[in-house]
């Protein structure tokens, strides 16, 4: 007959050991992916603000280093800005929104609504479930919600939905009326 040794008492210093190796391997890998990540980020700060000042959207500073006032093409600029940020600010949403919820539809999803004040049209992208949801949209949008001149821009059918929805942008004439 074989010798059978059965051992009960097993000693676990190896898997303590690899367990502290393993510990010890991830705090110092955590601490260098910190470090990395700190760095990509200054780094990443400084190419926005580079990115920004070559494309002039940066404000510029109020005085310069020796301390002189703006020229005049600088306040120009900032005051060209300021106006388009009020303009937006400005805009009659709820007005918009009034109009366009008299013209509601079902059958028709608006996916985009961009505004022009200055032209006095907005323009509309959506989804519809077939053309004549789009055209009771656009009838709707002319008599109900008092929107004028609706035509349609562009519109496809997307053949690869089985539901082959219509997507369209159409554009209107829209007024303010406060």
């Amino acid at each position: 007959m074989r010798h059978l040794n059965l051992d009960y008492r097993q000693d676990h210093r190896l898997v303590r050991y690899s367990a502290y190796l393993m510990l010890f391997i991830s705090l110092v890998l955590s601490i260098v992916l910190l470090m990395h990540y700190s760095h990509v980020s200054h780094e990443n700060e400084n190419l926005t603000a580079l990115i920004e000042k070559i494309e002039g959207k940066a404000l510029p500073n109020r005085t310069t280093s020796s301390g002189a006032e703006l020229n005049l093409e600088q306040q120009k600029e900032l005051i060209v800005f300021s106006n388009q940020i009020v303009n937006k600010l400005n805009l009659p949403w709820a007005d918009l929104f009034d109009s366009l919820g008299k013209a509601h539809s079902d059958e028709v999803a608006l996916l985009g609504i961009e505004p022009n004040i200055k032209k006095g049209v907005v323009k509309l992208n959506g989804e519809a479930r077939n053309f004549k949801a789009m055209f009771d949209f656009m009838r709707d949008l002319n008599k109900k919600s008092g929107m004028t001149k609706v035509y349609l821009i562009e519109h496809k059918v997307n053949e690869q939905d089985p539901d082959r929805p219509i997507h369209f942008t159409l554009e209107a004439s829209w007024t303010n009326k406060s």
